[in-house]
């Protein structure tokens, strides 16, 4: 019998077998491996577009193709409408089936769309480019993709899902989005932007939102006592990174799956 001391510790761990020990363990202390869909494969360099970009010039490539964009909604450097960074990034797209690289891309996530930027010698403004021809586009090291779920739990679908996961049986894609809030307490109504997640988790080639341990049992009943202790053990990562937690959980699961 383990020491007052050590006994939670021994309470927890007594419930799993040393491979679920071991992969607890694995989880915990490494990263978890991120492995590329199809689409993330596409985003590999393109001689073609490279040709273009240099006979062309940039102001005058086809992914700029696209009406004009104006942010009417007055915000500031802190609270806006973008995914992640106020600042654009500098995205890879794969376009009407064209890869174009190191355009200067925000991804706006109030109304889903992607915006580029021109920089060309003549001109500089901003396109709001059309969903059904963006098949993939990549910020900094997140991969996106553009997917229609069909699902019966989310009525306003997202065209596209960051690829957060893929196993051999698990996927996992996250829809990301923001809801606009009119501030006018103040000598300048301005407005300010809560970002919200969802999680799919993807089985024998159909996905599911992901809200709750309950969704996740009911998709995977024969391990429903090891996913209790999982969200037991990875409770204060759930609160406080809610996106790590379910990278955990599909490796978790993937790993579970092929055991």
């Amino acid at each position: 019998m383990p020491t007052n001391t050590n006994y939670i510790t021994y309470t927890f761990f007594k419930k799993f077998s040393f491979p679920k020990i071991a992969l607890l363990f694995a989880i915990l202390f490494s990263g978890i491996p991120i492995f590329p869909l199809q689409a993330q494969k596409d985003l590999a360099l393109s001689n073609r577009s490279q040709l273009l970009d240099a006979r062309l010039g940039k102001e005058n490539l086809a992914v700029f193709n696209g009406i004009r964009f104006y942010d009417l909604l007055k915000s500031d450097k802190v609270n806006f409408r973008y995914f992640k960074n106020y600042k654009p990034f500098n995205a890879t797209i794969t376009y009407n089936g064209q890869v174009y690289e190191s355009i200067l891309t925000r991804y706006d996530l109030l109304n889903d769309h992607l915006i580029v930027y021109t920089l060309g010698k003549s001109s500089f403004f901003q396109v709001q480019l059309a969903n059904e021809k963006i098949d993939a586009f990549q910020l900094d090291a997140l991969s996106f993709i553009r997917l229609d779920l069909n699902d019966r739990y989310d009525r306003n679908k997202n065209a596209f899902y960051e690829v957060a996961y893929v196993g051999e049986d698990i996927d996992l894609l996250i829809a990301w989005s923001k809801a606009e809030k009119l501030k006018t307490n103040s000598g300048n109504p301005f407005y300010t932007f809560k970002t919200s997640q969802k999680y799919y988790l993807k089985k024998e080639s159909k996905y599911f939102n992901i809200s709750s341990i309950r969704d996740v049992i009911q998709l995977f009943p024969e391990h429903k006592k090891d996913l209790k202790e999982f969200y037991r053990a990875y409770r204060k990562i759930d609160k406080k990174d809610p996106r790590q937690f379910m990278q955990k959980l599909a490796f978790f699961l993937d790993q579970s799956l092929n055991n």
